[in-house]
């Protein structure tokens, strides 16, 4: 069986053991409850990583409940307990190596800083594959390199709901939430939870379901502790480790992929590979071409029967505004 779209995901800044330490699933460790809003007081820097915790409030995990929405998860999907994020620090490092296996900077930078680097982008058009950029902000996503922020492939995020119903989907879809539906603190995880759930139900009964594989995956640790250490893959230019970062949360969704619990050692930069993989694109630089490879999930056959995923509602547009403003207070702290 052919896949013929890939639809990636990206939330935000949460370890493993913060999203799944209340509620523990395999490899996760225990941990307290975490207190609302915690992760304003967690620094996700990358002076802050080599410290292997962002403050001396952080080593606590979202409420069970919550969790446990993500646990049942596993049930329609994998769930990876052994991946590890690309860099060591904040966003923006780990969005660039995820588009483009290389970053620049070890720390976020205003966009306009950000060069035009070649990405997965310029692969697929190689290629003649067709791509989509459906984002809950201006500079979210592929929209942060320059050559690709203005181009009309660059959508909202609700667009990817109406094209997964209307079997309108581009071969790649990369979708990132607002702020505020991200689960980037002081936004409320249940927010995050409820955009996750539209997505994905979105896709689970979209025509293009079949031949397609979704894959979810948290951007950076948010400066929240993990028990697991990364392995060091590169070190930056002062010799500090680079890669890997922090282990995160994620998941590989397909027709094609048996649901369960997986702790097969990959990186987001594995996510970037798997894409190449599929469709026999060249790697962008030695890091997604070394990087592990989980094109053995894929069976080649189906799996099971197409999942049922409810919508959560999402909160009032007007909320949404209002905690989008503060999530990205937040993110200027964090």
């Amino acid at each position: 069986m052919a896949i013929r779209h890939i639809v990636v995901v990206v939330m935000e800044n949460l370890t493993f053991d913060a999203l799944f330490g209340a509620d523990p699933t395999p490899g996760a460790a225990s941990l307290p409850v975490m207190l609302p809003g915690l992760g304003r007081a967690c620094c996700n820097s990358h002076a802050m990583a080599l410290k292997g915790q962002g403050g001396p409030f952080c080593r606590a995990a979202v409420p069970p409940g919550l969790a446990r929405w993500y646990v049942d998860l596993a049930g329609v999907g994998r769930l990876m307990t052994h991946l590890f994020s690309s860099v060591r620090g904040p966003s923006t490092p780990n969005h660039l190596m995820l588009m483009c296996a290389q970053t620049p900077f070890v720390s976020d930078v205003p966009p306009r800083d950000i060069p035009a680097l070649p990405s997965i982008v310029d692969r697929l058009e190689e290629r003649h594959f067709t791509w989509r950029a459906y984002s809950g902000r201006a500079d979210g996503g592929l929209a942060l390199l320059p050559q690709l922020r203005h181009r009309a492939e660059q959508r909202p995020w609700t667009a990817f709901l109406a094209d997964a119903a209307a079997d309108r989907l581009p071969h790649l879809s990369w979708v990132i939430p607002p702020f505020t539906l991200s689960q980037h603190a002081p936004a409320p995880w249940l927010w995050g939870t409820a955009f996750l759930s539209q997505v994905l139900a979105a896709w689970a009964a979209s025509p293009a379901w079949a031949e397609s594989l979704l894959l979810v995956l948290w951007d950076d640790w948010g400066g929240y502790a993990d028990h697991v250490a990364p392995p060091v893959v590169e070190r930056w230019r002062d010799g500090t480790p680079l890669s890997n970062g922090f282990r995160v949360p994620a998941y590989v969704f397909s027709p094609e992929v048996a649901a369960g619990f997986d702790d097969t050692p990959a990186a987001g930069l594995s996510f970037l590979k798997l894409i190449e993989q599929i469709w026999g694109l060249e790697p962008l630089t030695w890091r997604d071409a070394g990087a592990p490879s989980l094109l053995g999930l894929l069976s080649g056959r189906p799996q099971g029967p197409r999942p049922q995923i409810p919508a959560l509602p999402l909160p009032p547009g007007l909320l949404q505004q209002v905690g989008d403003r503060l999530a990205h207070l937040g993110s200027q702290v964090t």
